[in-house]
């Protein structure tokens, strides 16, 4: 509700700011703000004591975003915004707060202008110090996740702060999809790569996926391990996007990335081949309207296993079909696709050619959450100890009977 002419109040506010007042400019927009906020003083008549619980509203019952809530947002986003703009980042992040408390109590989505005064805060709080992640953190769920060297899994590894703003009123669970991409383009501008994948990460959309190729390829520069260490950076990226289900984002980073990759190390590209071979079961079951596909053959094992593994998942398990025919003109069960048998033949085999695979347990970990979540694929179980289960059992202790319960 912003107007060429300020409020009373906020007219009171930048006059402390003007004379340098910061503290009492500060107390003053959230006295005003807290005192607009107040419910309205009435006197009520008793109420019999049985039917006193029919008298409050329900705990979960929003507030109304009315003219008093209006204004106070008002204030509180002027007084913020001007306060910063001073160099006075811890107070102007306290109303920020603040604003977004009024936001969350009476449902007030994230909207086009909420977005827009969000992120001009974002922009004002800089690089230093912790007021930035303070704001983000209450603007949506932190994505601030375990000291890991790879980031598999995201969403059960990510530090999460419950009832956050634009994750309650937002349409994504970690928050809104345009303040991630701006925080993670932002980070990445300040060198702030690994905090810049996690934003880029939790977005699973192409501008993200183009952003994410950039920051994680710039990123593997920096890594002594020089051009070996490329593969790394883009299976964190193309391997968490497709726990999230999210494979054209998977696919878009990954073909970013190989052309970044190709442009400065020219050699490392040993030859471009259709995918599928034309002469491979896949390739003759591909119907005539689909032209396949083109796989960049590197030097690096492991940028070959991901292009296979984002193709074959887009594959997926294949389907049993009927075919007629045959030596005497019955039915049988064929399997079109193959996605399921072409995953495990192929994880085999890159585990044993990729050795840093089996070094890496979040990579194992999440080789094997692909392949339940696409293919069906049951992890493997532990191998069981058959002198083990018979000693047990002579010492009467079950086998494999379920323990009692304490």
């Amino acid at each position: 509700m912003s107007s060429s002419t300020p409020s009373p109040s906020l007219q009171q506010f930048f006059d402390l700011l003007d004379s340098g007042d910061y503290y009492g400019a500060h107390q003053k927009a959230r006295t005003t703000a807290t005192r607009l906020l107040a419910p309205p003083r009435r006197t009520v008549a008793p109420t019999p004591a049985s039917n006193k619980k029919n008298t409050n509203p329900t705990s979960t019952e929003a507030l109304p975003f009315d003219s008093k809530a209006q204004q106070a947002s008002e204030l509180l986003w002027q007084a913020s915004r001007k306060l910063m703009e001073q160099g006075q980042i811890g107070s102007g992040v306290d109303l920020a707060i603040y604003l977004l408390d009024i936001y969350k109590s009476r449902n007030v989505a994230c909207g086009p202008e909420e977005r827009a005064k969000m992120l001009q805060l974002i922009a004002l709080t800089g690089p230093a110090g912790a007021w930035r992640k303070t704001l983000t953190d209450n603007i949506f769920r932190s994505v601030h996740c375990c000291n890991t060297t790879h980031n598999t899994l995201l969403n059960r590894r990510t530090h999460l702060v419950p009832y956050s703003w634009s994750s309650k009123t937002g349409v994504a669970e970690a928050g809104d999809p345009e303040i991630h991409l701006y925080l993670g383009q932002l980070l990445y501008k300040e060198q702030n790569y690994h905090n810049a994948s996690l934003h880029l990460l939790v977005v699973p959309t192409q501008d993200s996926a183009r952003t994410l190729a950039d920051v994680m390829f710039v990123w593997s520069q920096l890594d002594p391990s020089d051009i070996n260490g490329l593969g790394r950076y883009a299976a964190r990226a193309t391997l968490s996007y497709l726990e999230s289900q999210a494979i054209l984002a998977a696919r878009t980073f990954l073909s970013h990335f190989l052309s970044s990759a190709l442009k400065t190390y020219p050699k490392l590209l040993v030859k471009s081949m259709p995918y599928p071979s034309p002469t491979s079961p896949l390739g003759k079951n591909l119907p005539a309207s689909e032209s396949g596909d083109e796989l960049l053959l590197t030097k690096l094992q492991s940028l070959n296993f991901l292009q296979l593994a984002v193709r074959t998942i887009q594959v997926g398990a294949g389907e049993t079909v009927d075919k007629y025919g045959g030596a005497n003109g019955g039915i049988k069960k064929e399997v079109r696709g193959g996605g399921k048998s072409n995953w495990v033949k192929m994880c085999a085999r890159y585990e044993k050619e990729v050795q840093w695979f089996n070094k890496s347990p979040e990579i194992k970990e999440s080789l094997q959450e692909l392949g339940i979540m696409y293919f069906g694929i049951k992890p493997p179980q532990p191998a069981s100890n058959p002198f083990a289960a018979m000693m047990s059992g002579l010492l009467g202790g079950g086998g494999g009977a379920p323990a009692l319960g304490r």
